[in-house]
């Protein structure tokens, strides 16, 4: 409230409010697993989808806040000339529900051309149980594809968002 001197005293201090009292637009929480130096590539021919082993668990703090998800790998590619990467998001082992085909990313031939993928997606929370984002990822014709090249970085950043 203003009281006139042009001051304003703040009716919710710092020291009360709790992840209820935030206001819509507030984040209530972030976390992030990254991995700045991967040792060793990170590649497989398999058709089917694999656990990278990169993941990371949020425990939500309120019912109906968002979750942002931005995710960041720095050098996948090819390691064949056939060879098509595809990425995708799993939510406690399950697919995301209305993620596409292409998921977090997709890479197509020529070998040897290194690419960064970039993905930013919002999640509804439905539930305080804890959550864990995992990255899996597959060849689409069985060559050889790298999800992360030896020495490149990946990183996944959860934002919980009240609403």
């Amino acid at each position: 409230t203003n009281d006139g001197t042009g001051t304003i005293a703040l009716q919710n201090q710092l020291s009360g409010m709790t992840d209820a009292s935030m206001p819509a637009g507030s984040v209530l929480q972030a976390v992030q697993f990254s991995n700045l130096n991967v040792n060793g590539h990170q590649s497989t021919t398999s058709t089917s989808y694999v656990d990278s082993g990169f993941s990371q668990a949020i425990t939500p703090k309120r019912n109906n806040s968002k979750i942002i998800v931005d995710y960041n790998a720095s050098m996948c590619h090819s390691n064949s000339t056939n060879g098509e990467l595809l990425v995708t998001l799993k939510i406690n082992g399950s697919g995301w529900s209305g993620l596409g085909t292409y998921g977090l990313g997709y890479q197509y031939k020529p070998a040897g051309v290194y690419y960064g993928l970039h993905f930013t997606g919002t999640y509804t929370v439905s539930s305080l149980s804890t959550l864990t984002f995992s990255v899996w990822y597959r060849s689409a014709d069985g060559g050889s594809v790298r999800l992360a090249h030896d020495e490149s970085s990946l990183a996944i950043t959860l934002t919980e968002v009240a609403q």
